[in-house]
């Protein structure tokens, strides 16, 4: 015999109506929602440490500032006499590509030197019930 229910949908006796009772069986279960193994916490550290080298913006910017550094050094071998006299007779590109890749070198070596340190992971909550 099933449970009497108002006229909201809820049983009279959990104030739970019968999707909600659905949804926290299935999550009790492990079903309707993506399942993830426990993981070895050594393994996370490494690979979230991993993943922060990766997209830490100094190595991205000290990079850019490396290519643009080695493409004016290169370029200014090429200068004329006549750019190099326009600039007061100093070759701009030559010094500014050099200090380019020095800007690059002073990122590589902070980014080395202070690594950056991956958040602390946190407990895995419930996604909340959707109505």
């Amino acid at each position: 015999m099933s449970e009497p229910t108002s006229p909201s949908g809820r049983s009279e006796s959990s104030g739970r109506s019968e999707s909600e009772d659905e949804r926290a069986r299935r999550r009790s279960l492990g079903i309707g929602h993506q399942f993830e193994p426990p993981r070895d916490p050594e393994h996370t550290a490494k690979e979230s440490s991993a993943a922060s080298r990766l997209f830490d913006l100094r190595l991205m910017i000290g990079g850019l500032f490396g290519v643009y550094g080695i493409l004016l050094t290169i370029y200014s071998f090429f200068d004329s006499p006549a750019e190099i006299a326009r600039a007061a007779g100093i070759h701009l590109n030559l010094w500014l590509g050099l200090s380019m890749i020095v800007v690059c070198l002073i990122f590589f070596l902070w980014a080395r030197l202070s690594p950056q340190k991956p958040p602390e992971p946190s407990e895995p909550t419930e996604p909340p019930l959707r109505e």
